[in-house]
């Protein structure tokens, strides 16, 4: 499978279970699919934007572990 191919998959996999994806993650994953960005530098983005809503609204993170 191309890697185009996984990742709509995986999009579509996940709105199926009720996420929904916002413009930023739209784009955020096309550039992945048209390799624009790597594998690693779309995680980089992800542990940034997490780390960014810890500060922002600790309380989203409350019922972890």
């Amino acid at each position: 499978m191309d890697r185009a191919r996984a990742v709509n998959g995986a999009m579509r996999a996940l709105e199926i279970e009720g996420f929904v994806f916002g413009e930023n993650e739209k784009a955020d994953f096309a550039a992945l699919a048209t390799r624009k960005i790597s594998y690693s530098g779309m995680l980089k983005k992800i542990d940034d934007n997490l780390a960014k809503l810890r500060k922002e609204k600790p309380e989203a993170f409350l019922g972890e572990g």
